[in-house]
Order: structure tokens, then sequence, then C-alpha cells
């Protein structure tokens, strides 16, 4: 096997590891902590994080990576989070690269635009599968919570985030 290839494939491992080990991080340990009664996104911030400290290229690939982990482990509804997550982490790679510098404020930031597109996303799955909607009790129960909770993972998972985007 030549050299390339090995670095490829490499480089695949490395993706379907860290993707695993936040999937699994969010199902099992977040699941159960809960704050604010919501399960944070993990996985969207490993998106981001790719996308936000590697570029737009490695973005859009963890970014589907993690939204076929997500959708597998049973999120909501519909097929198009893997087409979410790729755009998160390309759309972070692209802003970083042309228009704003990688700094912590902008990244709380970022992070609160993917929380917003992921809560629109849930809200869209809501109304489509729901008969019945109550849009106040889906925001105050639901959206805000995930909001919020993932908002303050973000800032909390920067630094780590930022040390394992080396790896890729």
């Amino acid at each position: 096997m030549s050299r390339d290839a090995v670095l490829f494939w490499r480089k695949v491992l490395v993706y379907f590891l860290i993707v695993f080990a936040a999937a699994l991080l969010q199902t099992s340990f977040l699941a159960v902590l809960r704050p604010l009664g919501a399960v944070p996104d993990l996985v969207l911030l490993v998106a981001l994080g790719a996308g936000y400290f590697c570029g737009a290229e490695k973005g859009g690939v963890m970014g589907i990576a993690a939204g076929v982990a997500s959708y597998a482990l049973g999120d909501v509804g519909l097929a198009f989070l893997p087409l979410l997550y790729m755009l998160v982490g390309a759309a972070a790679g692209l802003l970083v690269d042309n228009f704003f510098a990688g700094k912590f404020a902008v990244w709380c930031i970022y992070v609160f635009g993917a929380a917003v597109l992921k809560g629109g996303y849930s809200l869209l799955c809501c109304v489509i599968f729901s008969g019945e909607l109550q849009l106040w009790a889906v925001l105050w129960r639901t959206l805000l919570p995930e909001l919020l909770t993932t908002l303050i993972l973000g800032a909390a998972v920067y630094y780590p985030i930022k040390k394992l985007s080396g790896a890729l």
C-alpha cells in the first residue's frame, strides 16, 4: 500500500473515532446528565470544530460523518441531518478562512448559529410529524434548553476540540 493510501485510511479512522467518541458521550453520559432537561449536541460541535479549526473541506467531511452518526442514533425524523451538519462544518471553515479570525468569541457566535440552525431543523420536524403543535411548549421545553446546553457545552469544549483538530 502506498504512503498516500495509508495516510488516507489513517484520517478516515481518526474521523470515525472522533465522531464515535462524541456520539457515545452524547448518548450515554450527557443523556443521563441532561443539564436544563435537554441533551446538548456534542456531535454538532465536533462537525463545527472540524470546519472551524481545519477548514471547509474537513469540516464538510466531518459534518457528513457526524450527521450520519447522529441520525443513526435516533435523532429527529428527516434524513437531512447529514446535509445540515455538513453545511455547518463547511460554512464554519469558509467563514474562518475568508472573513473572521478563529478566536474564542467568534467560536461562541458560530456555536450559537449552529445551535439555532439545529433548533430550526428540530422545529420543522416537530411541525411535520405533529398533528397539533403547541409552538410555545416546543420552544420552552425542547428547543431553548437544547440551545442553552449546546452553547454552554460549546464554550466548555473549545480548547479540547482545538487540541483534537491537530489530529485531523
